[in-house]
């Protein structure tokens, strides 16, 4: 027969049920908190760094996207220092004809020919002239700002007018980005068209380029993120400026069907910003300080175009949406999992979020913020844990105190895993209850001194309570030199009455093995009685909030205790009522030979209870 079999007597882990609550709730403040300041961009400054990490890793993994073939022609200081510190028109004009006569399919000249003035007329002619007859570029040209808002007092500065009309296409070079610098002060977006005053449009300088060569904009949108090509100074080939109009016939065989991007590359100009991107080493001629030339800038968000493949970064909603119910999956588990399966599994989903950001970023061109959902993923768990193991733990502290001193260790580590299947707020279950007591206790310990009884009944108890334990037992409590112990609770066990009766039988066997050392001591022999019931009764924790223990109550008690009394009268030391024998496997039922001593009667019961006594007589003079 099962070991549980009636109703509850009363909530079963309410403690553990309240403390799985407030982890819950602790888990889902955390979750909250971190949801709304991502949504107000509070983690942006994380995520932007985070952006920067992702290129870097991409170029390390050789992932970086397809380039263009797009070059650059730098104003550099070696140009600087061969022509003599001026970069003049004329100088430009010469170098539009050897590009075009070395077969560049698009010219681009991020340089600004603004001033008109008459001493500059012969280098405009010549400019001009050059740009015509090449008939395929494309020149910059700028917005000036006023100091306080981009798209109000905004002016389009004209170009020289006749180098303006030469040109295939001008766009727009000085391009901010959307609402103004991130909060790192880098340069990460690009934008197709320009709004320089209000419903005033002008195509930006890599869309023109990007038209002339067929490419749609990139993205839905004004405006778009761009996917750089790789570090700085590394994924565009690069040519000084002088070098080119010096070149040899195999430099210029280079700048066939070539993009050219005609540019500063000379620190002092300054023509420099910041980006996402890390410089590819100290010898490249287009890193300043790990910031990022204008021409390569450009470059990088042309070629974003010319492959369609700006990256795309989901609003906050969506990636709240995507990368939360991994914090909640980690936070759910840590609300009913153990310390180091909860601590493996938000390492896990921490690892699936990076891996799966990472992934989203390489192979779709996806920047999914991870600053917001990492922490609630660290943070939620460990509030989870905080919260239930300083409210379990009190639970499992006197769970320990309760039955630390009564049971095998593993039953305890048992019921402190899985309170609710033990019932310790209260069950009716089938047990099996061992009374045992000292025959003469009184006589025998007359004229002792107290703490001679004390050891010898230590001595006593040690040696049974040992016997009880090992057959799965619970020791409920000593009563004087009585002792009383349960089977079947708390713990389920279906033989209950055949542990009770071998704890029976090894506790003889420990008193005959006591009672031969007081007898070498000089002490007297001690006598015992045990009684045995099984059958229905109340058990779980029971006391005032100061004092609880766990126990049984009922019938099932009070019969066992009238059984172990018998055992003065009846000639055996062990008395077991008929539901205990007849549970009985055949060979322990053959060991202990049931002797039947016929019915007696419980007080307070009208029923008869049948009785055996188990094992060999007592010798009569005993």
């Amino acid at each position: 027969m099962r070991g549980r079999i009636g109703r509850r007597l009363g909530s079963r882990g309410a403690a553990r049920r309240r403390a799985r609550f407030a982890a819950a709730a602790a888990a889902f403040l955390v979750l909250l908190a971190c949801a709304a300041a991502s949504w107000e961009g509070s983690f942006e400054p994380a995520n932007l760094a985070w952006e920067s990490q992702l290129f870097q890793f991409r170029h390390l993994a050789g992932l970086d996207p397809r380039r263009a073939p797009i070059v650059i022609v730098g104003w550099d200081q070696n140009s600087y220092t061969q022509l003599g510190g001026v970069w003049s028109r004329a100088t430009t004009g010469r170098l539009v004809d050897i590009l075009h006569h070395a077969g560049a399919r698009v010219i681009m000249i991020d340089r600004l020919y603004e001033d008109d003035s008459p001493d500059l007329a012969a280098g405009t002619a010549t400019l001009a002239a050059a740009i015509r007859r090449a008939g395929n570029v494309v020149l910059a040209q700028e917005v000036a700002v006023s100091a306080t808002a981009f798209t109000n007092a905004a002016t389009l500065v004209p170009l020289a007018s006749a180098i303006g009309a030469a040109a295939r296409a001008i766009g727009i070079v000085n391009i901010p980005p959307p609402e103004g610098a991130d909060p790192n002060a880098r340069y990460r977006a690009y934008s197709n068209t320009v709004e320089w005053a209000p419903g005033q449009f002008e195509p930006s300088f890599a869309r023109q380029a990007a038209r002339l060569l067929g490419a749609k904009p990139a993205g839905n949108q004004p405006t778009f993120l761009v996917n750089f090509a790789g570090p700085i100074g590394e994924p565009f080939p690069y040519y000084s400026l002088v070098d080119v109009l010096n070149g040899s016939p195999g430099l210029l065989s280079g700048l066939g069907g070539k993009i050219v991007l005609v540019g500063d590359a000379l620190s002092t100009d300054k023509d420099y910003f910041d980006t996402p991107m890390p410089s590819a080493g100290a010898g490249s001629t287009l890193s300043v300080q790990d910031k990022m030339y204008g021409v390569e800038y450009n470059a990088n968000a042309l070629n974003t175009m010319l492959e369609q493949a700006p990256l795309q970064r989901p609003s906050s909603p969506l990636q709240i949406a995507i990368t939360f119910p991994l914090a909640i999956l980690a936070a759910g588990w840590a609300v009913r999992g153990r310390l180091f399966s909860s601590l493996l599994v938000a390492a896990v989903l921490i690892a699936a979020l990076l891996g799966g950001a990472w992934l989203a970023f390489v192979t779709l061109a996806t920047w999914i913020d991870v600053a917001a959902s990492l922490l609630a993923t660290v943070l939620a768990p460990l509030a989870v844990l905080g919260v239930r193991y300083t409210t379990e733990e009190r639970a499992n502290r006197e769970v320990r105190s309760l039955f630390g001193r009564y049971v095998a260790p593993s039953v305890v580590a048992r019921i402190v895993d899985d309170p609710d299947a033990f019932g310790l707020e209260g069950e009716l279950r089938e047990i099996t209850v061992l009374f045992s007591d000292i025959r003469g206790f009184t006589s025998l310990s007359e004229g002792m001194a107290p703490q001679r009884i004390v050891r010898l009944l230590s001595r006593y108890f040690t040696a049974m309570v040992e016997e009880i334990q090992a057959q799965g037992g619970t020791v409920d409590k000593y009563v004087g030199d009585a002792i009383m112990a349960l089977f079947g609770a708390p713990e389920d066990q279906e033989d209950a009455p055949a542990r009770a009766v071998r704890a029976a039988l090894g506790m003889q066997g420990r008193l005959r093995a006591l009672n031969d050392e007081l007898i070498r001591e000089g002490g007297k022999p001690i006598a015992t009685g045990i009684g045995l019931h099984h059958g229905p009764a109340a058990v779980g924790v029971i006391g005032a909030p100061a004092k609880r223990e766990y126990s049984a109550i009922g019938d099932t008690v009070n019969t066992a205790s009238r059984l172990e009394s018998l055992t003065k009268d009846v000639g055996f030391a062990i008395a077991a009522s008929a539901a205990v024998v007849s549970a009985l496997p055949a060979e322990l039922a053959a060991q202990v030979s049931p002797r039947d001593l016929g019915e007696i009667t419980v007080k307070g019961k009208t029923e008869g209870v049948r009785v055996y006594g188990l094992g060999a007589p007592l010798d009569p003079r005993s």
